[in-house]
This record gives C-alpha cells, structure tokens and sequence, in this order.
C-alpha cells in the first residue's frame, strides 16, 4: 500500500507534454523562458529542448500550430498573404475574406 501512495505522489499529473514523450518538462527552462515564442516551436531542436512550451502552444490548426513563423508577419498588411501565406497563417488567416 506504501509504494502505491508514495507512486502516485510523486507522479507527474497526465498532460499533453507526456504524450509527446516530454513527461519530465523542458530540459533547460531558463533556455525556454527566455526564448519563449511560439514559432520557435516550429524548429526541431527547439521543439525538443522546450517540449513542455510548445506541447502547451499547440494549436489544432493544420499547418499553422504555432502561430506566423516569421516575426515581421504581425506588422504586415494583408497584401502580404498573397506571397507569404505560409510564413504569415496565423495573421493571413485574420485578413481571409470568405467569399
């Protein structure tokens, strides 16, 4: 009976990090908050060293789970969606006029 209650005291509650294979958090934290924007996420070694960060940031947004990968993206006008769609889904998604 012990080991079961002092198991689960010491068990990590059940988040999406632990289905991603981050059950123990980001590896260096004051790396992660230091740097904490989401389209770093979009970067695999970040990803990796912050897991915990970007497994909370996730969207369900296909393509765009992290937001603009390009910082510039926020300040620019609609014009831009029309070449950088990609770089810019988060903030082109704002500007998308439904016909």
């Amino acid at each position: 009976m012990y080991s079961i209650i002092n198991r689960l005291r010491f068990t990590k509650p059940f988040s999406r990090s632990s289905l991603s294979g981050c059950c123990y958090g980001d590896k260096d934290l004051d790396f992660c908050r230091s740097r904490a924007k989401r389209s770093y996420c979009y970067e695999s070694s970040f990803a990796d060293t912050c897991c915990d960060f970007c497994s909370n940031q996730k969207s369900n947004t296909f393509g765009c789970e992290y937001g603009d990968r390009a910082e510039w993206c926020g300040s620019s006008s609609s014009f831009v969606c029309y070449g950088s769609n990609a770089l810019c889904c988060e903030t082109c998604r704002k500007h998308f006029l439904p016909n």
